[in-house]
């Protein structure tokens, strides 16, 4: 497969277990055991997701003010190529669970949500007013999520988490939320949970040394547990997923202190539904038997 180039986006492993992914300039197709199977020219795209009959890409161009869509099928045949213009800036894209294309961009005043069919024909837009949401993602029942950390100025306590759910059919507004963190935190990423609740992955933005961050909300925003974490090194959550036991997992990368030459490590760390990384703890005194008794005695040494 071409060389001087990185993963660009993501993988998406098809029906029969095909891996489709853009390496430098080529949307590739390996099968399930690594080996290509195709490459197919697709400059400047990245890949979005996959619908039931095929992958689909993603561009933007002039400055992110136009997006362009382009669909496969699974054996690699061009099915077809949308262009539309964006009136803002593209903050995200995201392929929803009933295969509809949402593209979530903002004006000098507004944030808004421009729909897209399944085939790549435009829909409808939303407008959410003023509050800046820069990513999106869905709950456990496909409705829409927008969100992003607007950071508050030096005197300020805290920064705020803005939240928006909206219908999947409509987009219309469910409820809009603004939760509060500590203004040396920022949330990066929002994962949904079993109940439709959500987990949020941040981290302190003013350290020197990040430490991670994990807030737990129930399907109507509202708090259920925060867990404020110490790391003597930098961690960065980057993404999760909940199982459906209700834990769930998170990726990130977790560097070394400042001045110490060390590799980035990849992370992967499984808590608990109460957000506890280790949540059974043994407690006891460990002695040496120095009287032979078998038995832990007050003047022995631990």
């Amino acid at each position: 497969y071409p060389t001087g180039g990185n993963l660009s986006d993501r993988a998406l492993v098809g029906p029969n277990g095909d891996v489709y992914s853009v390496f430098y300039d080529s949307l590739i197709r390996f099968d399930a055991g690594g080996q290509v199977l195709q490459a197919i020219h697709a400059g400047g795209f990245r890949t979005l997701g996959l619908q039931s009959n095929g992958p689909v890409l993603w561009q933007g161009v002039n400055t992110d003010d136009t997006v362009k869509l382009r669909k496969y099928s699974f054996d690699g045949s061009l099915l077809w190529e949308k262009k539309h213009p964006i009136d803002g800036l593209v903050r995200d894209i995201a392929l929803a669970p009933d295969q509809r294309i949402l593209v979530l961009y903002t004006t000098f005043n507004s944030s808004n949500l421009a729909i897209y069919k399944a085939d790549g024909d435009f829909q409808t837009t939303r407008n959410y007013g003023l509050a800046v949401y820069f990513n999106l993602t869905f709950d456990a029942q496909g409705n829409h999520l927008a969100y992003g950390t607007s950071v508050s100025g030096p005197l300020e306590p805290n920064n705020a988490v803005n939240i928006l759910k909206t219908n999947p059919t409509n987009g219309f507004v469910i409820w809009k939320k603004t939760y509060l963190i500590d203004r040396a935190d920022i949330v990066t990423r929002i994962v949904s949970a079993p109940d439709n609740g959500l987990i949020l992955l941040g981290s302190t933005w003013l350290d020197t040394i990040p430490k991670p961050r994990l807030y737990r909300l129930n399907a109507n925003g509202n708090e259920v547990w925060k867990h404020i974490f110490q790391t003597s090194k930098a961690v960065r959550l980057q993404d999760g997923a909940a199982n459906p036991d209700g834990t769930f997992l998170i990726t990130g990368y977790q560097g070394e202190q400042p001045g110490v030459p060390a590799p980035t490590d990849a992370i992967v760390w499984k808590f608990s539904a109460q957000g506890l990384l280790f949540p059974n703890l043994l407690r006891g005194r460990i002695v040496r038997d120095t009287t032979g008794d078998c038995e832990a005695q007050a003047q022995e040494p631990g």
